[in-house]
């Protein structure tokens, strides 16, 4: 499928649905698996330089990297529902990922 926007960077699902996460240069979108369709990310849409994005399957807690300035990469990890910013001084962070056992 053709993206809405040049620079895709992510593909990560959405638990319990059938939406894909996409992140491109200039927005964060959602992909219907079964409309074939997307649309944009209700919380994440207006953010540029995305360059991951995960939802944690039990608590449904967002984490996202948006890059800083013309890098491509964070020192932090941002948080959603609740909010919170993780620094991560030195570290050049491009994806993240929830690692759940």
């Amino acid at each position: 499928y053709e993206l809405p926007d040049s620079g895709g960077h992510d593909l990560s699902p959405l638990p319990g649905t059938c939406n894909l996460i996409v992140t491109t240069n200039k927005q964060v979108f959602l992909f219907d698996r079964d409309r074939r369709e997307f649309s944009s990310h209700p919380e994440l849409k207006d953010l540029l330089g995305v360059k991951g994005v995960a939802v944690h399957p039990v608590t449904g807690r967002v984490a996202y990297v948006q890059a800083e300035g013309q890098n491509w990469w964070a020192t932090h990890i941002n948080f959603l529902n609740p909010e919170a910013r993780l620094p991560l001084p030195g570290e050049k962070i491009y994806k993240v990922r929830w690692a759940v056992r």
